[in-house]
């Protein structure tokens, strides 16, 4: 639960649902797949490269680009959108302040545990409420007297807009992108 790793193509989710929200993106919105350099804060230049090490040289969609998990896109939506907003919204979401700060957040280079992942997505799955995970409800004794409720903190971070267009793409990633090994026949099932 508590146990760091690499968030990888999880985090481009969070990218493009922040972009989403501010109003900058659409899952319409169009990127070229090419590659790109970037200054990488320390006098060299920063290569971002798609898993299969194949750049398309045309425009895609935010949304085909999701589902398709390819990486200079995404850098490309956390360059528009803006690091620091993306930032700001994770620490939102129940990050601490250990995320990356520069453009290879777009990659997932945020070590995190899988609950702070997993907070972080259930807004897409609640309607846009973040909801703190908390480990025990409620303490009950014997006879059956309660001794303790916790109360969870819950707060929109998502509108509903953003949640309809995040799990329409998210569905996409499992239908007919990278997440298609998570299909399961009759069932809705999104991912990234």
């Amino acid at each position: 639960i508590q146990a760091r790793r690499p968030a990888g193509s999880t985090f481009k989710a969070l990218i493009v649902a922040s972009g989403l929200e501010l109003g900058v993106i659409s899952p319409e919105s169009t990127f070229l797949d090419e590659r790109k350099s970037y200054d990488n804060g320390r006098g060299g230049q920063w290569r971002p490269r798609n898993v299969s090490g194949v750049y398309s040289g045309e425009e895609m969609t935010v949304a085909e680009a999701i589902s398709q998990s390819v990486n200079t896109i995404a850098v490309q939506v956390l360059e528009k959108v803006g690091v620091s907003t993306v930032v700001g919204l994770c620490r939102h979401l129940g990050f601490d302040r250990s995320l990356p700060e520069d453009l290879s957040l777009a990659l997932g280079s945020a070590s995190v545990s899988p609950m702070q992942l997993t907070a972080a997505f259930a807004p897409f799955a609640s309607g846009g409420m973040y909801r703190k995970p908390r480990l025990i409800d409620r303490v009950i004794t014997s006879g059956g007297h309660n001794l303790w409720n916790g109360r969870t903190e819950e707060r929109r971070v998502f509108s509903q807009d953003t949640v309809h267009a995040m799990h329409s793409m998210l569905r996409g990633v499992v239908q007919d992108g990278t997440g298609r090994m998570a299909r399961i026949e009759g069932l809705d099932v999104a991912g990234k």
